[in-house]
């Protein structure tokens, strides 16, 4: 199968499905062995569970042709966090995996890279997941999660305030503004406001700079238009027509005023069926 995936480049989703769910396999039988020989030794090299955990999460992460519930159904009720939270960001649920990645694996940098690596080149989508994730660190910790992190008061507050004050967060100062607690002080957001404010102004700009661009070519793409418009085509009695090859004579004819194309009128009909462009609807008729 590994071979099937890998070398052979199969798009079959049973085959990528059935991998994916070996190497689950292993990685329990892994786990297992690991903690039977702790258990008889008191120590034992984890090297060989690594390497089976490193090899599912690659195949977790590049593929997407596996069945993704199948395997989430396999790998929910687990330690395995970092994996659910791929599954979880491949079905688009975003808000369960952020939280796997702060209350179960506390990985901060890891759900900051979260929301990077899945949203790609699209900002709006971008700025959704980075408010995400600043409401997870701005609402209470349930209970049950405050088991798992220790029992006692857990404050995400200090996550918050670094998820604001991170270079590569992006996130929308208008609505940041309105999930903020009012008793904070300007202070706390000032580098926020003050980055938000540089990038706006940055991007306003570039968006003159595109639409400028963009002018500038329409208008020389109009310029050589009316210039090819302008342009005389010289129809003699030896021009012939260039879709029958015969000669032009008396008969009536098409002069295409962009290319200088001619043709009988009678293989009209041929044109249209040829990949030449369609004739503007202004041509003129010599």
């Amino acid at each position: 199968m590994e071979f099937l995936v890998s070398e052979q480049d199969t798009e079959d989703e049973r085959h990528h499905t059935q991998l994916v769910l070996a190497y689950l396999k292993d990685l329990k039988i892994e786990a297992m062995l690991l903690e039977n020989r702790i258990q008889q030794l008191g120590s034992a090299d984890s090297s060989a569970k690594d390497a089976a955990r490193t090899k599912l999460k690659g195949l977790l992460q590049t593929s997407s042709r596996y069945r993704v519930r199948d395997v989430l159904t396999q790998v929910q009720g687990t330690d395995l966090h970092a994996e659910c939270a791929i599954l979880y960001g491949k079905l688009g649920q975003h808000d369960d995996a952020l939280k796997l990645l702060v209350y179960n694996l506390q990985d901060h940098a890891g759900a900051e890279q979260y929301c990077h690596d899945y949203t790609g080149g699209d900002r709006t989508a971008r700025q959704q997941l980075y408010e995400s994730l600043l409401h997870v660190y701005m609402s209470p910790v349930p209970a049950s999660q405050r088991a798992k992190m220790g029992g006692g008061p857990v404050d995400l507050t200090p996550h918050a305030i670094e998820l604001l004050n991170s270079p590569r967060a992006d996130l929308n100062a208008t609505e940041v503004l309105s999930r903020l607690p009012h008793e904070w002080s300007i202070g706390v957001v000032e580098r926020f406001l003050r980055r938000s404010v540089r990038l706006n102004v940055h991007e306003e700009r570039m968006r003159r700079i595109e639409h400028g661009l963009a002018r500038q070519a329409w208008l020389q793409a109009s310029a050589e238009l009316q210039r090819l418009k302008l342009r005389g085509t010289l129809v003699t009695d030896d021009s012939r027509c260039s879709l029958s090859g015969k000669r032009l004579g008396e008969n009536p004819i098409h002069v295409d005023a962009v290319t200088g194309a001619v043709w009988l009128k009678k293989y009209n009909h041929l044109r249209e069926q040829s990949e030449q462009p369609t004739a503007p609807a202004d041509d003129r008729r010599r």
